[in-house]
Parts: structure tokens; C-alpha cells; sequence
């Protein structure tokens, strides 16, 4: 089970390369071709024997009319021959063709010049080539590989043996006939090569960023036979669009001018061109990922500061400085490293014009020393500014208690008024009872008006230790401690020593004597 895992691990990693990359370069070694269009060519015909036929924009082979036997001639040289080659062939245009022929070509070894060559004078044949069947009118083509070695030039004859006879000829384009708009009609020896065909985006580079309503020229090499490419735009990985779809392609010249329409919309750091042969899609090249429409630049926040308190139902001005050439901002609001809110939601972005109002509603509940403002270039997240930390509804200023004091003394039971005087922007204020060190009673979230009245519980604690701190609900170390005082209870300075001990007394000996005389009376 622990190899099954480690083999769907190793699968999702290779799996995740390839969809993540793009191979910049796609170069392969391709086979290749090259034709040599015959430099010479006639026909010989029985019926006719001393005539030459050299000139002609065909040759005939086959049984001419009454049995006349026609021959076609060919010569090629070898002046285009590739050094690294890998097959010859020969190309004919055979047309005129009503009914299925056996053809045999032969080898011609001896001399022959095509303004003067007739029945009577022409070469012998040498081996035979090959023979192929012809049905219809098309180009057909042979092998003549292997008989090039040791060779400069190639002559040929295409005939139709005796033993094969049919009462028909065939047409074959000659060097001559042929027209431009259809060079493949063309006698011609065709050679196949390999090449490295290969493409190589030089710009845009890592480097570039390219804007709106500008005009950029995408740049290349090449090697190998490429006579067209196409130009493609993607974003990651992603087909855009296609750069040459006017015509579908541009001639294979390095150089191509792109214009960055507004209307597109393009805007990244992940663009890539890809231009492609546009006759093997095979080959291709991609340039570096680089950037359009990137407003780049640096940010920095200069309000708020580090003093900065920013109080509910007020509006305050964020402000920044920037260099480069960034275009628009998104500010968001940060508490330590948490994200609170994006400031600019209402249209994702504002001018970057340095200034931006922020209303400090009492709605959001806004509350801290460690807020931050974050400045972001809207069109690259990688350039941005934060603020320095500061406070927001930090109610601060000082407090000073004013009673008691220490010459206070409260009776348990009774209502007191605690009271101090404060200064700043303070709303609220915590209050704490200590008896010596001990906090024994509190009340928080008091209203900063500079008094709270306290009842006193029958059953407290009496003693001369007492103390009071008063603190800013919002920020504790700004706070202050009353003088000890007393709570106690005070005795009464008019009362006589022992006199209510002897009224008690006589009052029970008086109804002691009041019980017995009823008794004695009955």
C-alpha cells in the first residue's frame, strides 16, 4: 500500500510539471526536400525517325498513331544535391492517359544533347530503373536512390516495352510546359535531407512590459527551410489570440509589428509569444513570459503615522506618494497581519492621485493600536505600501480621582460618589474597588462623566485600606488610584456609655414584677 502511494505521488508531481510547463523551444530534425528541374528533354518517334523534337513543352511515350514506338528522354544534374541526403526521386507529370500502361524507365549512359537527338542517333538503353503502372492522368514518382553514388548527373528514358504494347501514348510535361503557378508539373529530380528546423522568440524579453495603444515588433530566428510562420498570444498557458489572422501568416522575415489595442483588455505579467511554422506546427518557439499593462512603480503611505487615532463618524484623508507609471490603486485596511476590508470595494480601484477619504464608521466596530493601511498597484499586486501601525476609537488623555480621599469615611449600606477629573478623548472608564491588595469589587464601561454613584453593601468588608483606580476603558495603563479611605461603621457621639445595657435591665425587671402581681391577684 505504501508503494501504491509513493507511485500516485511521483505520477501527481509529473503530472503538475507538465501542465505547469510550456517548452520555450520545439525544434526537431525534419525531412526535407529540394527539386533540380530537368536541364534537358525531348522525345524520339519511329514514324519520324529524323526528326528532333527537342523544345517541345511535353514528350510523348507509348505506340503513336499506326504503331509508331515513342520514347521520352530526361537529363539531371546533380548541382543541388544535398551532402547529407537520404533519397532521390524522380518526378513526372504524366497526362493524356485513358487507359492503364505498363511503363518501364531505363538507365541512359551515353551522351545525348536535346536540339539534336532523333530516332537514328539516340542513346542506348542501359538497366532498367523500375516500371510502374500508370491508370490516369497524375504525377508519379520513382526511386533513383541508389543510383546516385559515383555519379554528377542522371539521364533517363520512358518507354513502354513491346511485350507491354497498347495502342495508346502518354503525355509527360516537359521542362518547358510547365507553368509557374504549378512548379510541381515540372520534370524534376526531388532530393529528401534531414534539417533542424528550429524557432527562437528574441522579443519580447522577461524584461518588457508593453502598453495600450502602442506599437511593438516581435522579433525571431530561424533555422532550417521555413518560408511562412504564424503568431499566437498566450496567457500562461492559455491561447488568447491569433497576432497574424488578417492572412493567417507573414513571411518568415524576424520581424512583425504588434499593436496593443485598448479593446483587448490585456493586462498580466504571464503573456507569452508563440510563433509557429505555419507549414509543420511542429515547430515553434515561445518567448519569455513578460508583462502588459503593468503599471509598475513604488508605493509609500504617508498618512496614517504612527501617532495616528482615527475616532468613529469622522472622515479621515489616506495619503501615498508613488513613482513609475502606475495608473490606479486598491487600498485595504489591515488589523495586525489580518486582512479587515478593502476600502476601495465600491469600484475595486482609485486614481492614483495620492488622496483617498475614509469614513470610520461606527458600524464596523473599529477598535485597536495595530491597524494598518495597505496600498496596492491595481494592475500588479507585487508593488504596494503599507502604513506604519496606528490606532483606531483609542480613546486616551489622562485621569486624575478626586474622592475619596483619604480623609473619607463610608458607612456600609450608604450611596457614595466616586468622582475624577479627566482629560483627551476619553468615552468610557473601568472602576475597581481594592481592600489593600485585593480587588473586591469593579464595574466596567462607565460613562467618562466624572462621577458614579456607588451603594455601598451592608455586609463589606470594613477597614481603613481601601482604594479606588479609575482606568481608560480603551487603554488601562492611562488610569489613576484614589487615596485610602475608610469604610466603617461610625458610632453614635451622643449615645451615654452602658445605657442601653441598664434600660434593658430595669425594662425586664418591670415586667418580671407585672407577671408575678397577676398571679397573686387570682
Amino acid at each position: 500500500m505504501k508503494d501504491k502511494k509513493i507511485i500516485i505521488l511521483i505520477s501527481l508531481i509529473f503530472f503538475s510539471s507538465v501542465l505547469i510547463n510550456i517548452t520555450q523551444t520545439r525544434a526537431i530534425i525534419r525531412d526535407q526536400t529540394i527539386s533540380t528541374n530537368a536541364e534537358k528533354d525531348t522525345y524520339v518517334n519511329t514514324g519520324d525517325a529524323l526528326s528532333n523534337f527537342g523544345g517541345q513543352n511535353y514528350a510523348l511515350g507509348g505506340f503513336y498513331f499506326g504503331g509508331d514506338i515513342v520514347e521520352a528522354y530526361f537529363f539531371f544534374n546533380f548541382t543541388d544535391k544535398p551532402t547529407s541526403y537520404t533519397k532521390a526521386e524522380i518526378s513526372l507529370d504524366f497526362w493524356s492517359v485513358s487507359q492503364t500502361m505498363n511503363i518501364s524507365i531505363s538507365l541512359i549512359e551515353e551522351a545525348w544533347d536535346e536540339y539534336s537527338m532523333t530516332w537514328i542517333n539516340k542513346p542506348s538503353k542501359g538497366a532498367e530503373i523500375t516500371s510502374m503502372i500508370i491508370t490516369q492522368s497524375d504525377i508519379y514518382t520513382f526511386n533513383v536512390t541508389s543510383y546516385i553514388a559515383g555519379r554528377n548527373n542522371l539521364s533517363i528514358c520512358v518507354y513502354i516495352k513491346v511485350e507491354n504494347y497498347v495502342d495508346d501514348y502518354f503525355y509527360i510535361t516537359s521542362r518547358e510546359g510547365f507553368y509557374s503557378f504549378a512548379p510541381e508539373d515540372a520534370p524534376q529530380l526531388i532530393w529528401t535531407y534531414p534539417e533542424n528546423a528550429e524557432i527562437t522568440v528574441t522579443n519580447p524579453t522577461s524584461s518588457s512590459n508593453w502598453l495600450e495603444l502602442s506599437t511593438y515588433t516581435i522579433q525571431w530566428n530561424s533555422t532550417g527551410n521555413i518560408e511562412n510562420i504564424k503568431i499566437e498570444l498566450y496567457k500562461g498557458a492559455t491561447f488568447v489570440e491569433e497576432i497574424t489572422s488578417v492572412l493567417g501568416y507573414t513571411a518568415n522575415d524576424g520581424a512583425y509589428d504588434f499593436y496593443v489595442s485598448s479593446a483587448e483588455n490585456y493586462n498580466g505579467t504571464d503573456y507569452r509569444i508563440k510563433i509557429i511554422d505555419y507549414d509543420d506546427s511542429n515547430v515553434y518557439g515561445y518567448s519569455n513570459n513578460f508583462s502588459m499593462n503593468i503599471r509598475s512603480g513604488t508605493l509609500t503611505v504617508t498618512n496614517p503615522t504612527s501617532s495616528s487615532n482615527w475616532l468613529e463618524l469622522n472622515i479621515y484623508t489616506i495619503q501615498w506618494t508613488s513613482t513609475g507609471n502606475i495608473d490606479n490603486v486598491k487600498i485595504e485596511l489591515y488589523k495586525g497581519a489580518t486582512f479587515v476590508e478593502e476600502i476601495t470595494s465600491l469600484f475595486g480601484y482609485t486614481t492614483n492621485d495620492g488622496s483617498y477619504d475614509f469614513y470610520i464608521s461606527s458600524a464596523e466596530n473599529y477598535d485597536g493600536t495595530n491597524y494598518r493601511i495597505k496600498i496596492i498597484n491595481y494592475n500588479d499586486p507585487n508593488d504596494y505600501g503599507y502604513s506604519g501601525y496606528f490606532s483606531m476609537n483609542i480613546r486616551s488623555g489622562s485621569i486624575t480621582v478626586t474622592n475619596p480621599t483619604d480623609s473619607s469615611s463610608w458607612t456600609p449600606g450608604s450611596f457614595q460618589l466616586i468622582t475624577w477629573i479627566s482629560t483627551g478623548t476619553i468615552t468610557h472608564v473601568d472602576i475597581d474597588l481594592y481592600k489593600g491588595s485585593i480587588l473586591m469589587y469593579y464595574v466596567d464601561d462607565v460613562y467618562d462623566i466624572g462621577t458614579y454613584s456607588w451603594t455601598i453593601p451592608e455586609d463589606i468588608e470594613q477597614g481603613a485600606d481601601w482604594e479606588i483606580l479609575v482606568s481608560n476603558s480603551d487603554n488601562s495603563g492611562q488610569n489613576d488610584w484614589s487615596e485610602e479611605f475608610t469604610i466603617a461603621v461610625i458610632p453614635n457621639p451622643n449615645a451615654i456609655p452602658g445605657y442601653d445595657l441598664l434600660f434593658i435591665g430595669c425594662l425586664s425587671i418591670l415586667t418580671s414584677l407585672v407577671i408575678i402581681r397577676k398571679r397573686l391577684k387570682k
